[in-house]
């Protein structure tokens, strides 16, 4: 925290002689006003913590499902005896605090780097400023694409993170897969989506530098 320093004036030790006696230094009287902006300054630099527990309780709720569902999914996906996929699981319990966003909060839900190949992506808990949960949102940056590779591995984890959180959320897989794919075949830059109680919005505008940004917003 900044402080403000307050300097005082001293006086000069005059010297004349044998000086056997010096003046005291004088302070300069500090200005009530500069007092008050000084406390007002701190208190605008005062930031607010606020914790999972500082949640509406059926939002609270909602979101510990939804993170027990995915971990629930990922190790179903994990054992899996044809196909294996190994992707990571959500933090329990939930002690990630909530950061203030313009039009409310988010929290982060999972944070990780994909497994073996570059990019890193992020799962996020959006709430508006009544703490209840709006939705979630889905982003990865820095995937290495290699498009001269049909089967796509190094988007696997991702894309296998986006329908983990889909089915997390009780919305159709199926669905959701038909239109994001559609949407990559057409070359759209935004695609948006009706999913149960959810519009979905994928941004692909940068997908070619391996940047995807997915929310999943409540529509009531």
């Amino acid at each position: 925290m900044k402080k403000v320093l307050l300097s005082a004036c001293f006086g000069l030790l005059l010297l004349a002689g044998c000086v056997d006696k010096a003046e005291k230094p004088k302070e300069e009287p500090v200005e009530k006003n500069d007092v008050a902006e000084n406390q007002g300054q701190q208190e605008e630099e005062k930031v607010e913590v606020v914790t999972f527990e500082d949640v509406d309780a059926e939002s609270k709720a909602s979101v510990e499902k939804l993170v027990k569902k995915y971990n629930a999914m990922v190790e179903i996906m994990k054992q899996d005896e044809e196909e294996p996929v190994e992707i990571a699981s959500m933090s329990e319990p939930i002690t990630n605090e909530l950061s203030e966003e313009e039009n409310g909060f988010s929290q982060t839900l999972l944070d990780t780097d994909i497994l073996g190949y570059e990019g890193h992506y992020t799962i996020i808990a959006k709430y508006n400023v009544e703490k209840k949960v709006t939705g979630y949102n889905l982003s990865v940056e820095g995937m290495e694409l290699n498009l001269q590779d049909e089967e796509g591995d190094e988007m696997l984890e991702f894309f296998t993170s986006a329908a983990v959180l889909t089915g997390s959320l009780g919305l159709d897989i199926d669905l959701y897969e038909i239109e994001f794919s559609n949407a990559l075949e057409n070359d759209l830059d935004k695609h948006s989506f009706t999913n149960g109680n959810y519009t979905i919005s994928a941004n692909l505008e940068d997908f070619l530098a391996g940047d995807i940004v997915i929310d999943f917003d409540l529509t009531n």
